[in-house]
């Protein structure tokens, strides 16, 4: 059904006069001439062909007509005040999305430090994304600011940044350690394995790195991500090698323990990609300046 609405710019003369029962006092706060708006409020009159104000010796009182139309024109114009504050506060927010194919680690290391970095900017938006790849990958069309991730991109509108090897650590639970200590790399064919379905090749290439050989694959659990390991790790399942930032939490606040306080480089690298037209931007630059140096104090 077609809305039979009058002219806004009438409306709006209408419920400021009506406000301060005042040509000259709704002229000063609309800014325009008195006459303007007494020209307004009589166009309104005419299309809805109602009188709406008594004018008398430079004062107006309201009608019947016009006191009941007042307070759902106002309800109108709070309604649009609302929205239009609404929208103009979602646009002038900061939002930072974030592509990661490197869920573990942005579960158990990059939220807890994302969660920091947005208590001094309450106002910030974050959106993560994560896949298993981030290939293909659009920042302009999807809207990415930042890649976390193992991958290299060669595009000359993106910046590659290393931000700090992929090292492998051996954790177990307290209380495994307590009950079968591992004192040497040999003594994890004592204990059940943990592994990740995505990378099944670690623990082989950890066990030939260090001259462990005839260990019994059996009873060994396979779960997918290392977050699942990593739990089952925290409640002694047994023994789990997964990356060393993705538990470096844990080790500190002592639910995991690292026996041997070593760890096992891969040659993988964590890096962040952006846009060379994002070095300027203020948010997008501190939240890079952040995972550096968190990067850094990654070490057991």
């Amino acid at each position: 059904m077609k809305r039979q609405i009058p002219p806004l710019n009438a409306l709006k003369a209408f419920e400021v006069s009506a406000r301060h029962l005042s040509f000259t006092n709704a002229s000063t706060e609309l800014n325009v001439t008195q006459s303007a708006v007494s020209r307004q409020v009589k166009k309104l009159e005419e299309f809805l062909d109602i009188k709406l104000f008594e004018r008398c010796n430079r004062a107006l009182i309201l009608t019947d007509a016009g006191r009941a139309y007042l307070p759902g024109l106002q309800h109108g114009f709070d309604m649009i005040d609302q929205a239009t504050r609404r929208i103009v506060a979602i646009d002038s927010s900061p939002r930072l999305t974030i592509r990661t194919s490197l869920s573990s680690i942005t579960l158990r290391w990059l939220m807890p430090r994302l969660l920091a970095f947005q208590k001094n900017r309450p106002n910030l938006e974050v959106r993560i994304v994560t896949a298993l790849t981030i290939e293909p990958i659009d920042f302009a069309g999807e809207e990415i600011d930042v890649a976390f991730t193992r991958e290299r991109f060669t595009h000359a509108d993106l910046i590659n940044e290393e931000i700090i090897d992929e090292e492998m650590v051996v954790v177990c639970s307290p209380d495994v350690q307590a009950s079968a200590p591992l004192r040497e790399k040999s003594d994890v064919a004592n204990h059940r394995r943990i592994h990740s379905t995505q990378r099944l090749e670690l623990w082989n290439d950890w066990l030939i790195h260090h001259g462990v050989y005839s260990v019994d694959p059996g009873g060994d659990w396979r779960l997918g991500h290392f977050s699942l390991v990593i739990e089952a790790a925290m409640a002694g399942i047994g023994i789990a090698l997964v990356p060393l930032i993705s538990v470096i939490d844990a080790l500190r606040a002592g639910h995991l323990i690292a026996p041997f306080e070593d760890s096992f480089k891969t040659g993988e690298i964590y890096r962040i990609i952006y846009r060379r037209a994002d070095r300027e931007t203020p948010h997008i630059q501190k939240f890079i300046e952040l995972l550096r140096e968190e990067a850094r104090n990654v070490n057991i």
